[in-house]
C-alpha cells in the first residue's frame, strides 16, 4: 500500500486493516522509484518472510556472527520459495558503540560481520558523546574497513 501511494497518483486498496479510496499521498518522494523499505528483526517465521516479499534492507540488531550467517541462510530460502533473488536485499547490522573498549575490538567485530554477507552498517552511540568521537569512528573504524575493501575488489 505505501509502495502504491508513493509511486501512483491516487490509490484504491482493500486490505483486511486498511481500506483507501483514490487516496492521494503528496509530495512523493525524491527517491525513484521510492525509498527502500528497510525492516528490522530476525523472526524466522514472520519477520524475515516479511523482508524476503518487501524489504530493501534487512536490519539484524544482533551481536553473534554465527546467528547472523545462520538468519541469513532462513531469508535466503524465504527468498527462494517466492522467487526473489536474495542478493536484492542488503544485510543491515547495528553496532553499539561501547567506548569502554577499543575501535580496535569494535572494527574487528564489524569486519567479521562484513565478511559474512553485511553490506550496510550502523554505529550506534548513546550519550554521553566524547568530544571528536565521530573522527575517531571514521579514521579508526570506517576508514580502514572501507580501505580494506577497496584493496580487495583491486586484487
Amino acid at each position: 500500500m505505501i509502495k502504491r501511494l508513493w509511486t501512483e497518483p491516487r490509490v484504491t486498496f482493500e486490505g483486511n486493516y486498511y481500506h483507501l479510496h483514490e487516496a492521494p499521498c503528496e509530495p512523493k518522494p525524491q527517491q525513484k522509484p521510492h525509498p527502500p523499505f528497510v525492516i528490522g528483526g530476525s523472526g524466522e517465521r514472520l519477520t524475515l518472510r516479511v523482508v524476503a516479499r518487501y524489504a530493501s534492507i534487512w536490519n539484524y540488531n544482533g551481536s553473534d556472527v554465527d546467528e547472523f550467517r545462520r538468519k541469513q541462510a532462513v531469508l535466503d530460502a524465504h527468498c527462494a520459495a517466492i522467487g526473489r533473488n536474495p542478493q536484492e536485499i542488503e544485510r543491515s547490522i547495528q553496532f553499539p558503540v561501547d567506548l569502554a573498549h577499543p575501535l580496535a575490538a569494535l572494527r574487528s567485530t564489524v569486519r567479521t560481520f562484513i565478511k559474512s554477507g553485511a553490506t550496510h552498517l550502523i554505529l550506534n552511540l548513546r550519550p554521553p558523546y566524547p568530544s571528536g568521537i565521530i573522527t575517531r569512528l571514521a579514521e579508526e573504524v570506517v576508514l580502514p574497513l572501507q580501505e580494506e575493501a577497496e584493496a580487495t575488489l583491486q586484487r
